[in-house]
């Protein structure tokens, strides 16, 4: 019964290796295609948790209190300290795209402690202090994961609500389903031969398999995105504008008020501080973000709840691609029209904005 409990253990746990190395593999991918920093974490993440799976594979081919088992439940141990502090940073990094300081050294602190401890303390079994401070993270980890998912869910537009489901059902099978399973499996000496490292794969498999074909669901919780202007900075004429409704409720005003008080706004600015042009606006509950072509007199506003460095990037994508298509229409900024087919440059400089 033993030996056969021990098949299994290595085969479920080869299985489960093989998932988070595919769960590693799609945000990865994701990661080199679109340069999207939640995509990167998410990959080291799984990363770490496919070395776990085959750091357990190895070692249940050793009989269990051996040097060489202790050996491998250290490094078992080891590898999930890079999955656990890269899971933290995504998971701040999807809901306020900023690290808060506190909370990244308190992470810094834990698994640094715990490091050092597996790294210097002798064991053989699982009853361990590096062992159960590194469950310990794993269990707020995945709870805190499942809590930022369910919000997802409940504000993503309807096109996005099945696949927001998704990584909620992912994650519930790698949090809550992993760990009842796994404190059963534990109680009952291994009555069920790692089958919920299977369950906790085939969850890391559908979360990032999810993430990786919708990065929308990266930028749900950080930031909302209301408007996009362009705007000549000598006249102030709106050349075009596009919305996006379902980002927020607020009704702005007239786009061309907005174009005309914003340019003498920002006229009045230059000329009297001598500092050059205003690059972002911070109010009590949003910013207006700002790129400029000198060379066609042209201004870019981007209206949201907070700045980022995604959209930053996106707003001088869009200006450079928006000034490339349109070079020469721009000496007679009269004719709005000629500018209406930008909006397909808005669905491939923000292709992250729900």
């Amino acid at each position: 019964m033993g030996s056969m409990v021990s098949a299994l253990d290595i085969f479920f746990s080869g299985i489960a290796a093989v998932l988070t190395f595919l769960g590693f593999i799609f945000p990865f991918k994701n990661y080199l295609t679109k340069k999207y920093r939640p995509s990167l974490y998410l990959a080291i993440t799984w990363l770490g948790f496919m070395s776990e799976a085959i750091f357990k594979t190895i070692m249940d081919l050793f009989p269990a209190g051996s040097d060489a088992w202790g050996f491998l439940l250290k490094m078992q141990n080891l590898s999930l300290i890079p999955a656990f502090f890269c899971f933290f940073i995504f998971i701040e990094s999807i809901s306020r795209d900023s690290l808060e300081p506190i909370w990244f050294t308190i992470l810094v602190f834990l698994l640094g402690g715990d490091a050092a401890l597996a790294l210097t303390q002798s064991y053989n079994t699982f009853v361990n202090p590096p062992y159960m401070i590194v469950v310990s993270i794993g269990v707020f980890a995945s709870l805190a994961g499942l809590y930022f998912y369910i919000r997802i869910y409940r504000l993503v537009p309807v096109d996005l609500k099945r696949p927001a489901m998704l990584i909620v059902i992912g994650q519930l099978l790698v949090s809550l389903i992993f760990v009842v399973l796994d404190i059963y499996d534990q109680l009952t000496n291994n009555s069920i031969a790692s089958i919920e490292r299977v369950i906790e794969g085939t969850g890391a498999l559908i979360a990032a398999s999810v993430f990786a074909r919708h990065e929308q669901l990266f930028y749900v919780l950080p930031f909302k995105v209301q408007r996009l202007l362009v705007f000549g900075t000598e006249n102030g004429l709106t050349l075009f504008s596009h919305d996006w409704p379902s980002q927020s409720t607020d009704k702005l005003i007239d786009e061309d008020l907005f174009s005309g008080m914003f340019h003498g706004m920002s006229v009045f600015i230059n000329e009297s501080i001598k500092k050059g042009n205003v690059r972002e606006i911070r109010l009590d509950q949003g910013v207006l973000l700002l790129s400029y072509d000198e060379v066609h007199r042209i201004a870019f506003v981007l209206i949201a709840s907070k700045s980022s460095r995604v959209l930053r990037e996106g707003l001088g994508g869009f200006a450079r691609k928006f000034i490339e298509k349109h070079e020469s229409c721009l000496d007679q900024l009269v004719d709005t029209e000629a500018f209406e087919d930008a909006t397909e440059l808005v669905q491939l400089c923000f292709p992250f904005i729900p």
